[in-house]
């Protein structure tokens, strides 16, 4: 797909607007990838995995008949609905990246992140249980981020043991409403 359902201040200009592809087209590219390459794994690298419950469910059961068999890995929204992870899981999902970005809820609401550190905190440990490997990516230097905000960004980290996302600055790209 194209695009993702957030619209936070730092990303690109296509906030808010997520443009799927069929799930029918998807499996076509993959069973053409297949046929010409060798390869361990798939790569999901979308801005958002898909967009709601119904697509990644039915992702995952055709996911599973699909031969050969490979795991995959993908990039999650905080705000998905962790019951769908143990079913990721069983369909071969072995890895994610969730932009976590901040572990204030002041700075998470600045950047217009649409997410709380209480989707952290309940979307990390679930991750975890299901057995999906879940890399956190941050960022520092968002508008109006003082000390405490890295303090708590960083307690965030330690409390979950999360990461090996990128920890990257805050950059203000042309078109974003930062």
């Amino acid at each position: 797909g194209r695009g993702c359902i957030g619209r936070c201040s730092f990303c690109s200009p296509t906030n808010g607007r997520f443009r799927a592809r069929g799930l029918e087209h998807i499996f076509e590219e993959m069973e053409y990838l297949n046929s010409k390459y060798e390869f361990a794994n798939f790569a999901f690298m979308n801005e958002v995995f898909l967009s709601d419950d119904e697509t990644i469910y039915k992702f995952c059961e055709e996911y599973k008949k699909f031969k050969p068999f490979k795991i995959w890995h993908c990039l999650m929204r905080l705000d998905a609905n962790p019951d769908i992870l143990p079913v990721m899981r069983d369909a071969g999902c072995t890895l994610m990246n969730v932009g976590v970005e901040s572990g204030s809820d002041r700075v998470l609401q600045n950047i217009k992140k649409d997410i709380t550190t209480e989707n952290t905190r309940r979307f990390i440990p679930a991750a975890k249980k299901s057995g999906i490997i879940t890399q956190a990516s941050f960022m520092l230097a968002n508008y109006d981020e003082n000390a405490e905000d890295i303090r708590k960004t960083i307690d965030l980290m330690i409390d979950l043991k999360i990461s090996g996302g990128p920890v990257l600055l805050a950059i203000n790209y042309p078109g974003t409403l930062n």
